[in-house]
């Protein structure tokens, strides 16, 4: 690696931390031994001007593989000294792949570069998760940056695993429900909710299951708000959830009909899932592009974490937020 350093470099103390930690400038990772790091003293910091084909050069989609990006979390894991004898055991057990041993040590290099898109990404889990638990949110950054430059549909979550790069309203929401879902009341919802999470794969992610799943979230909940409804409909919202909504914003005229609003807007929402459970004139399950599945399960989750606060609310226990709030 060559770093370029002006001539008060060395005797400022900031400017020697980074070029010892070989820290990339936007700190997204470290620099492999093409790149350049070039010290200011008058800041202290790293500077590195936009790269061309980062400003000029990306694509219109998501890709899902490139070279380059195999080529990065080559080096990355190289830098990151992942790659041993345990990894590829580990590989190996996890995914029944075999990264190949060629004389006394395994052809990392091949492999990375060659192997299905599908152990490359599992790869970068069973990676992350050989390190220790205070190390991986750094490295996890670095792989998002990586992902994010390359401008493939990835992105790692928080705990090593890859999922679908959506949207930031979308993981908002998805994050915002599952924080309501700790409550053991609501055991029946979090496990169809994250059933649609789970078919949301790196590779193929099916969206038609997400939201049907969702849905199916959406509706235990209705069931245990109301358990003479047998099934979630359009219908029947304004029956069940019309007195939690009096019950929490009647002191308030606006809220409520606010609120009210956003009921009949959920309607709406329910409307459209149930076209989701099938095809129309099929009995298999269609397939669903990204850009609606993400809207839908988005939805879904925002409607979800509002439903299970009025309930919590209403009828006792932890809200979303944290608080507690008791029956009257």
């Amino acid at each position: 690696m060559r770093v370029e350093r002006d001539q008060n470099v060395n005797t400022h103390p900031i400017g020697r931390t980074w070029a010892q930690k070989r820290t990339c400038p936007d700190g997204q990772g470290l620099l492999d031994g093409s790149d350049v790091v070039v010290l200011s003293s008058s800041h202290g910091k790293p500077f590195m001007p936009t790269l061309y084909s980062r400003a000029y050069m990306q694509p219109e989609a998501l890709l899902p593989d490139s070279r380059r990006l195999r080529v990065r979390l080559l080096a990355l894991a190289d830098n990151e000294r992942w790659l041993s004898s345990e990894l590829a055991a580990l590989i190996r057990r996890e995914l029944g792949a075999e990264v190949p041993f060629v004389w006394d040590s395994y052809n990392w290099d091949g492999w990375l570069k060659d192997c299905p898109l599908r152990d490359l990404l599992d790869f970068v889990t069973l990676a992350i998760c050989t390190r220790q638990q205070d190390r991986r949110p750094p490295i996890i950054a670095r792989v998002n940056a990586i992902f994010a430059q390359e401008s493939v549909a990835y992105e790692v979550a928080e705990d090593g695993s890859v999922r679908p790069k959506v949207d930031l309203e979308f993981a908002a929401a998805v994050r915002s429900a599952l924080a309501g879902l700790t409550n053991a009341r609501y055991r029946a919802v979090r496990a169809e909710f994250e059933l649609g999470q789970a078919a949301l794969t790196p590779i193929n992610p099916n969206w038609s299951s997400a939201t049907y799943h969702t849905f199916r979230a959406n509706e235990a909940l209705f069931r245990l708000v109301d358990p003479a409804q047998p099934r979630l409909v359009a219908g029947r919202v304004e029956q069940v959830y019309g007195p939690l909504v009096q019950a929490v914003y009647s002191g308030t005229p606006q809220l409520a009909r606010e609120a009210t609003a956003a009921l009949n807007g959920y309607k709406d929402w329910i409307d459209a899932a149930h076209f989701e459970r099938h095809a129309p004139g099929s009995e298999e399950p269609h397939d669903m592009p990204q850009s609606l599945g993400a809207l839908m399960v988005s939805q879904g989750a925002s409607y979800l974490r509002w439903l299970l606060d009025l309930d919590a609310r209403v009828n006792g226990g932890p809200t979303p937020e944290g608080e507690s709030h008791l029956s009257a």
